[in-house]
């Protein structure tokens, strides 16, 4: 029995608990070195190497993956939604339902549950097969797991899954050990309104750079993570004055962070979109905003 096709049609039944109404935290990094992120109200947009801000589709999504090599162009969307038309390459996947990662020989990960079983992670071939890599255990407390906040996929497909309030290591013989947490909250917490305490730090999206270095959005707390394979931990860029970050990406050694303003509001109108590029030598600039005008 496929067990990932049992799981994928109960996604789209509307069994996964994937909450819609929050800010997106797709953003990656192509070869030309462009900015695609999302938008939650506005679609996708992208910053070009001049720094200039367009929308390039105004298809909603709320996480991005990059199919480099057009694996996906041709293909009939299931568990993501294609971006880019139809035989584009490369081809740009987006997700409402929850984060997707695609490693570099073209297979997507995501995560899936449904109302009584436990969380998977699943594997999602280009054929269009789903196979289970893992089954994920229950927080402490016996706390079900319902959802991710945030995927991605390092050395040798080893896939990282972020919580609320911890990170997940997944190895391809399906073993699962926490990376970080559970974290009550952040020593240098900066509280983002209306995201509630139970839910700080509220880890997002995230990316691994080569050495096996996390980088995550601890969207509670407004700030950027880094934890380096040995575990330890540290907070690498703050939010400041209402701006959140929800998503992370690696270029060469450059960091971009989307950042929402208020993106902790019950108006999505009020999730105003931005980047910020911290450069490897430590220098912290905005790549681009999304205007209020420019959303209409």
């Amino acid at each position: 029995m496929n067990i990932g096709r049992t799981l994928v049609a109960c996604i789209f039944g509307g069994c996964l608990l994937a909450n819609a109404a929050e800010p997106g935290a797709g953003i990656l990094v192509d070869r030309e070195g462009q900015v695609w992120f999302t938008d939650s109200v506005g679609g996708v947009w992208k910053i070009n190497p001049r720094g200039e801000v367009t929308q390039a589709y105004k298809q909603g999504a709320l996480w991005l993956a990059l199919d480099l090599e057009g694996r996906y162009a041709q293909s009939k969307p299931e568990r993501y939604q294609r971006v880019t038309q139809k035989g584009v390459k490369p081809a740009l996947l987006g997700s409402t339902s929850g984060p997707i990662a695609m490693c570099a020989e073209g297979e997507v990960f995501y995560a899936a549950s449904n109302e009584s079983g436990p969380l998977h992670i699943l594997r999602l071939m280009p054929n269009g097969d789903n196979f289970v890599v893992a089954k994920v255990p229950d927080n402490t407390k016996g706390v079900k797991l319902r959802k991710v906040n945030g995927i991605a996929v390092g050395a040798d497909d080893t896939i990282y899954i972020a919580g609320n309030h911890t990170i997940r290591k997944v190895t391809k013989s399906g073993s699962v050990s926490n990376v970080i947490g559970p974290l009550a909250t952040l020593d240098d917490c900066v509280k983002a309104n209306g995201i509630p305490k139970k839910h700080r730090p509220y880890m997002h999206g995230m990316t691994i750079d080569a050495s096996g270095t996390i980088y995550v959005a601890a969207t509670g707390c407004s700030s950027v993570l880094k934890v380096t394979p040995d575990g330890k931990m540290s907070t690498v860029l703050q939010g400041e004055d209402g701006w959140s970050a929800t998503g992370v990406a690696m270029y060469e050694k450059d960091l971009y962070v989307l950042e929402y303003k208020n993106a902790g509001s019950p108006n999505k109108r009020e999730w105003t979109p931005r980047v910020r590029k911290l450069a490897a030598d430590g220098r912290v600039t905005v790549a681009g905003t999304v205007s209020a005008t420019s959303r209409k």
